[in-house]
């Protein structure tokens, strides 16, 4: 297993890896599922690179 997906604290699939944005459903699972708060390691990947790790710079679930 990849040592970058083994210490995430979550992991987020996206279109663009430079600049991932959260839909709804995504926040929901990072916030209330997994209950990631801010400075908790999130990984990023899309369909055609490797994770590359992201720390959340703030993590505020929608009210």
């Amino acid at each position: 297993m990849n040592p970058v997906l083994r210490t995430s604290d979550g992991h987020l699939l996206t279109d663009d890896v430079g600049s991932p944005v959260l839909d709804e459903d995504a926040e929901h699972h990072l916030t209330r599922v997994l209950r990631l708060r801010d400075g908790a390691t999130v990984t990023v990947t899309d369909a055609r690179q490797a994770p590359r790790p992201s720390v959340t710079v703030t993590v505020a679930p929608s009210r």
